[in-house]
């Protein structure tokens, strides 16, 4: 899939159009290396859309347990 931006379209704000969350604005930018230096885009320009990969929940962190290695 793909996104064409509009005019001062920001990394964060095109992860959050896209996938509902501002988070996934990395592996936007390795899906697109030619544009990593840009911060603001100007209108127009084709980015791939890869499939993300969700951050783990911090609800799922068990917070003030212990944990043995073996």
């Amino acid at each position: 899939m793909t996104y064409q931006t509009i005019q001062q379209d920001p990394w964060d704000l095109i992860s959050f159009k896209e996938y509902g969350n501002e988070y996934f604005s990395d592996q936007l930018m390795v899906a697109n290396p030619l544009w990593n230096q840009i911060v603001n885009f100007d209108q127009n320009i084709v980015l791939q859309l890869p499939q993300v990969v969700a951050p783990v929940s911090v609800s799922a962190v068990v917070w003030g347990g212990t944990s043995r290695l073996a």
